[in-house]
């Protein structure tokens, strides 16, 4: 029940109008279909490569679906909260205008405000049914998560319990959230630094880390097989790297660095959003691109560092 409460409120937040046992089924027979075509594609190659194919495009089709509802959930959150200050100057000034306060929160029912008109509408419908305005406002925001909007609309209810000027409240709460946003953006601008260090350290050092660690080992692996010298000869020689069985294999490293980058990748990205925004997830779009950048060196590291040594190296 809890894990179908959180879809549910994930799809909410996304804008997506679908149950959300419907919603798990969906994405759970698209990913095994993805997975078992795969799995038909690389069959006549070998079953293990099959098998292995078909585990990680269910998985990743799994996960590229949440990632992509998560994204929009916080596209969707970050507009209500830039929209609120907007929506709260608006229904203050319809209350100035001679309004009542349940015609001023109709009236402040725009489509611009996005994510907010659901929320207001819901609440109209509360009042007309004869709920108090202050319990009917209280509803404006349950359902999305943002802490901006759930405070600043339960700061205004107890103001108005406590017998302030509704019109007023509305007015300074409004001023007060754009003054929290342009202090959130400075503060993102000011710790951009650190986000762009830890990027370049996933984008560009990791990979050219494993790149070369992968090259050497190739050249190891190489020159082993080519020489054929035995553990007693190596030691002699004054080359123990050469002697005994090779702990690691190329093709096992390789497929470690890019498990590896995949996981720096995504928790790059998550940091990024921490640092930034305090949110894991508002930096997570930028997880596609940081994992094909660092594909990119990983594989350019390899390719460069082979063609300068082949003839010398024998790789």
């Amino acid at each position: 029940m809890g894990f179908a409460k959180d879809i549910e409120r994930l799809l909410y937040n996304a804008g997506v109008d679908m149950p959300a046992k419907k919603f798990v089924w969906l994405t759970l027979a698209y990913s095994f279909d993805f997975g078992l075509a795969a799995l038909i594609m690389l069959l006549s190659t070998s079953e293990t490569a099959a098998a292995v194919a078909f585990l990680v495009t269910y998985l990743c089709s799994i996960f590229v679906v949440y990632v992509m509802l998560v994204l929009s959930a916080s596209r969707r959150i970050a507009l209500a909260e830039s929209m609120l200050p907007d929506f709260l100057s608006l229904m203050s000034s319809n209350i100035r205008s001679g309004f009542s306060a349940d015609r001023a929160l109709l009236s402040s029912a725009r489509k611009e405000f996005g994510p907010l008109t659901k929320e207001v509408n819901r609440a109209v419908k509360l009042a007309v049914a004869g709920k108090p305005f202050d319990e009917a406002f209280e509803t404006v925001g349950e359902s999305i998560d943002s802490n901006t909007v759930r405070k600043s609309v339960r700061l205004i209810v107890e103001g108005t319990r406590a017998g302030g000027n509704l019109a007023e409240l509305l007015e300074q709460t409004a001023s007060d959230v754009r003054r929290f946003n342009t202090i959130k953006s400075e503060v993102s601008s000011s710790v951009m630094q650190y986000r762009m260090f830890l990027f370049a350290a996933a984008g560009l050092g990791a990979p050219f880390l494993f790149g070369t660690a992968n090259f050497i080992i190739g050249i190891v692996a190489n020159i082993k097989s080519t020489v054929g010298l035995n553990i007693i000869a190596a030691n002699q020689a004054g080359l123990p790297l050469m002697g005994g069985s090779a702990a690691l294999s190329p093709e096992l490293t390789l497929y470690f660095s890019i498990g590896a980058l995949f996981l720096t990748s995504l928790f790059t990205a998550l940091a990024g959003g921490v640092i930034s925004t305090g949110k894991a997830s508002d930096d997570a779009k930028y997880f596609p691109v940081l994992l094909g950048l660092s594909l990119i060196v990983f594989a350019g590291t390899r390719f460069i560092l082979e063609r300068m040594f082949s003839v010398l190296f024998l790789v």
